[in-house]
């Protein structure tokens, strides 16, 4: 009877630690799982936060290359401004076939030649020094520059300044003329503020002698100038907002340096 007793004791001991072990292992498996899921819960809630950090990193590379799109577009945009009000692309030249030297922005420096002269120009300036009865030059933007001529000269530009020295007095030329044109100096302002005006300067041997009348309408900013019609050298041209400068200089020995 007493080994019964016994045994039900034992019996009920090894329950009742079993159950307190299994209370007591409990909370150390659980709780390791349920941290376990709570770190892949964080995980999850960092995962959706760096991808929302993610999306957002995109979103600005995406506003930066759209900035960076419009940016460029703007750079396009400044390229052509040339102060002038068209947009043509004052660089490149207008050249042909028969043109003889072409120049987008480089400077063009002409020495010594005697017969036909014919540059074509972008933005770059042209040069001369020559002795020649046939000059023919152009450009966009640039300066024109000529010494030597003795009968024909054909200068063009939009907003370029021009200079021309005959070293021939004009009642000396026969059948030749000047041709002067400076289409549009009505380009706004300079670097400094200043009007953006462009001049024609002529100049002439010592005892020259010329009529030049000059029409001036304020409506159109436009000056038209023309020597006499029965001189046999003929003087034309027009210079819109610059000025207009006819001279004389004392020539050297021989006038003409080629």
């Amino acid at each position: 009877m007493k080994g019964l007793a016994f045994k039900y004791i034992l019996m009920v001991s090894l329950t009742v630690l079993i159950v307190m072990i299994a209370d007591w292992g409990k909370p150390l498996f659980f709780l390791n799982t349920s941290v376990i899921s709570q770190a892949e819960a964080d995980d999850d809630k960092d995962k959706d936060k760096d991808k929302d950090k993610d999306d957002d990193k995109d979103k600005d590379k995406d506003k930066d290359k759209d900035d960076d799109k419009d940016k460029d577009k703007d750079k396009d945009k400044d390229k052509d401004k040339d102060k002038d009000k068209d947009k043509d692309k004052d660089k490149e030249a207008d050249c042909n076939a028969s043109t003889g030297i072409c120049s987008n922005q480089g400077t063009v420096t002409v020495a010594g030649m005697k017969e036909l002269v014919n540059v074509r120009s972008g933005s770059g300036a042209v040069l001369l020094d020559v002795t020649s009865d046939n000059v023919d030059v152009q450009t966009k933007s640039g300066d024109l520059t000529a010494r030597g001529l003795t009968k024909d000269g054909e200068f063009l530009t939009r907003i370029g300044n021009v200079r021309v020295k005959y070293c021939v007095k004009p009642q000396d030329i026969s059948g030749g003329g000047l041709n002067v044109k400076i289409l549009d100096s009505q380009s706004g302002v300079d670097a400094d503020g200043d009007p953006l005006t462009s001049d024609a300067d002529l100049q002439f041997p010592t005892g020259s002698t010329m009529k030049i009348q000059i029409s001036y309408d304020p409506t159109l900013f436009k000056s038209d100038f023309s020597n006499c019609p029965g001189c046999s050298f003929k003087i034309k041209g027009s210079v819109l907002t610059g000025s207009l400068f006819i001279s004389e200089f004392r020539p050297t020995d021989p006038p003409c340096k080629y």
